[in-house]
This record gives structure tokens, C-alpha cells and sequence, in this order.
């Protein structure tokens, strides 16, 4: 994290990214175990639909589905917690 960290000139904005990063892994901790590791292997490690449907032996229908309610559910909390607007 130290290399995203270095692009924050300013010390403010380096404390601002930490706690939203903090409240996007508290939101991923609301998540079933399994759901966590969808969304981190779409989204983090970039992974396609179907490496995660062989990973997790799941319909393309399932994965879709945990990846669709775990977006909403994350981007819930994170609008709760007014790091995000509703809109986006």
C-alpha cells in the first residue's frame, strides 16, 4: 500500500484514503466468506467470470448474482458512511 500511499502529496489526503479503505474492508467483512472471495477475485485480483465459476464450482447465474448483491450491499454502507453518494 506504501506505493498508493505515495501518491497523496498532502497528509490529510493520505489519512482520508486510509479510513475509506479501512471502511471498504469493514465492508467486505459483512460479506459471506464466499461472496468476499467473488468480489475480491472479479474486482481485485481482476480475475474472468468464468476462472471464478471453476473456482467456486457456481452457476454464471450465482456468480453474477453474489457479484450484483455484493456491489449493492458494499456500496450501501460505504453511501452510509458518506464516503460515497448515493448516485454513484
Amino acid at each position: 500500500m506504501s506505493n498508493i500511499l505515495e501518491k497523496f502529496s498532502c497528509p490529510l489526503e493520505r489519512c482520508i484514503f486510509i479510513e475509506e479503505m479501512k471502511s471498504v474492508y469493514d465492508a467486505l467483512l459483512t460479506l459471506s466468506s464466499r461472496d468476499s472471495d467473488i468480489f475480491l477475485m472479479r474486482y481485485y485480483d481482476n480475475c474472468k467470470i468464468s476462472e471464478i465459476i471453476d473456482e467456486h464450482l457456481l452457476s454464471r447465474s450465482k456468480t453474477e448474482t453474489s457479484l450484483i448483491n455484493s456491489s449493492k450491499k458494499i456500496r450501501k454502507i460505504l453511501s452510509m458512511q458518506g464516503h460515497i453518494d448515493k448516485g454513484d
